[in-house]
Formats: structure tokens, sequence, C-alpha cells
């Protein structure tokens, strides 16, 4: 469902304020990639996500890859609108290299 907009959408990202906060809710007990598209759903803007060496997201026991969840960002239902993404890096330089290229994408 679209939400209507009242604001001026066409500015530098650096000319409003987004509220975030440290820890999304439940990123560190994800379970499924259903905790994140619920969260879009509901219009998040900011998302924290902690990835693990393997990409994996959550916690290092999760089976949620980080590709899938970058796949669920691009979906166009999402949201017109940036979505800013704070990773929480626990992963070797070559997971994060990896991050890279899927980012670039």
């Amino acid at each position: 469902e679209n939400v209507r907009c009242y604001q001026d959408m066409n500015q530098p990202i650096t000319h409003y304020w987004i509220n975030s906060c440290h820890d999304s809710p439940g990123d560190h007990f994800a379970l499924s990639l259903e905790y994140y598209s619920e969260a879009f759903k509901r219009g998040i803007k900011c998302l924290e996500v902690s990835i693990w060496d393997g990409m994996f997201v959550g916690s290092e026991s999760s089976n949620i890859n980080f590709s899938d969840v970058i796949k669920l960002i691009k979906k166009p239902w999402i949201s017109p609108f940036p979505l800013v993404l704070c990773l929480q890096l626990s992963c070797g330089i070559e997971t994060q290299k990896a991050l890279a290229d899927l980012i670039k994408e």
C-alpha cells in the first residue's frame, strides 16, 4: 500500500531528518526474510544489518544470506525513496569485498 508523501522529496538526502536507531529491532534474532519484508512494508527507511563471514545476516548461526536481503531491497514495491543501510560488519576482508560487489550491482 502506498503512503501519501507530504514533503518535497527532491532534495539531497542530507536535507532530511532520518530517524534511526542502533540495532534494528530483531536484527540479531531475524530468522527469515519475512522480518525484513515486514519492516519494509511498515515503511522503515533506515535499517541496521549485522553481517558475518559467509555473508550471513543477523547472527553467526543465521541462514539468511545478505544477497537475499539485497534482492528484497531492490524490489520495486519497497519504496521509491532512499533506504539507508547501516552495515555492522563482523566479517573478514574477503566477505567485505563480496558485499561491496553485491551493493554495487
